[in-house]
């Protein structure tokens, strides 16, 4: 549903979204409910970070169609994994602290 959503309003934009694929390759393995588990949140997680484009594009229907997918998705994702995260769609290396930038003023001269 929400995919055929998503491609109505692209296409109502002339843009021309791409068909989904006839089949996909699984990222990890599955052979226990356990490995189906982990691959659900996968999953979740990467049609969280889909979405997270949407929300940055000036389109309010674009943008607000994005925060709905994604709060749905990181439920989803919540469930499955037992535990939220704090930016669903971002990568964690997003969320890492970094070194703050030095910044020097004007050098003296004399």
């Amino acid at each position: 549903m929400s995919r055929d959503q998503l491609a109505g309003l692209l296409r109502s934009r002339g843009a021309d979204p791409a068909a989904a694929a006839v089949a996909y390759r699984l990222p990890v393995p599955v052979q226990t409910a356990g490995q189906a588990m982990a691959l659900a949140v996968i999953l979740e997680e990467r049609v969280c970070a889909g979405y997270l484009s949407l929300v940055a594009i000036s389109d309010r229907a674009l943008r607000t169609l994005g925060a709905q997918q994604i709060r749905q998705s990181a439920l989803r994702a919540a469930a499955w994994r037992g535990a939220t995260v704090a930016f669903p769609g971002l990568p964690a290396s997003a969320l890492e602290r970094r070194p703050a930038a030095v910044t020097r003023g004007p050098r003296a001269r004399g």
